[in-house]
């Protein structure tokens, strides 16, 4: 079905379920959930929708639920309710996983809240949570927001110097971030080592780096 469907068609089925006299648990409540996060456009306001229902219900809503609906918040309006679902998880004793912040993290970038966006990333290291691909693309899209060119670089070395692996999306979030007057060397020498690493630059990374060159270039 189409991904925009999925959240009506949970709340069918939970109302179905209802209707024959089958309670639903936290089980079944984290797979509508998740679906939501799956959906396109306002999946989010469904998953929240859920949560209070589980709590009318005096379910309880775990690390998997919260967990799903953080994903569901990942449109620009949708932001602050991430970072309060992560807030909700540590009230609770809950340890909010990668996946949770760099989700809460994307959020934030697509919202230009970029300052939430470096609370989360260093909240992650003093917990001692080791951020992913997704966690340093969603800091390095937070510098591109800020115009920070220098930044984005510095968290992508950093990143190369651990365990994490790069990806084509990494290299375009860091190239949207070099864009500027300031970064378009860069750029030009970051597509050079993406041939040297027999990764092929998509076209987001090309445009980021013409565009690099045209605010830079004499």
């Amino acid at each position: 079905c189409n991904k925009g469907d999925q959240p009506q068609i949970a709340l069918e089925l939970l109302s179905g379920m209802q209707v024959q006299q089958i309670l639903p648990d936290e089980v079944t409540y984290g797979a509508a959930i998740s679906s939501c996060a799956k959906a396109e456009g306002n999946g989010w306001e469904t998953a929240l929708a859920l949560l209070a229902e589980m709590q009318e219900r005096r379910l309880s809503a775990g690390v998997m639920q919260i967990g799903a609906a953080i994903s569901s918040c990942s449109g620009a309006e949708s932001w602050p309710y991430a970072l309060l679902l992560i807030e909700a998880m540590q009230r609770r004793g809950m340890e909010p996983s990668v996946i949770a912040y760099s989700s809460a993290m994307n959020s934030c970038v697509k919202g230009q809240a970029s300052r939430q966006v470096f609370g989360l990333f260093d909240e992650m290291r003093r917990r001692r949570l080791e951020p992913g691909t997704y966690a340093y693309g969603a800091a390095i899209g937070a510098c591109r927001v800020d115009g920070r060119p220098q930044a984005a670089l510095a968290l992508f070395h950093e990143l190369r110097g651990s365990r994490v692996e790069t990806d084509v999306q990494l290299y375009d979030a860091v190239l949207a971030a070099l864009s500027t007057e300031q970064g378009w060397e860069q750029a030009v020498t970051m597509l050079g080592a993406m041939r040297h690493e027999a990764v092929t630059p998509g076209q987001a990374a090309c445009g980021s780096a013409v565009s690099a060159c045209g605010t830079g270039s004499p």
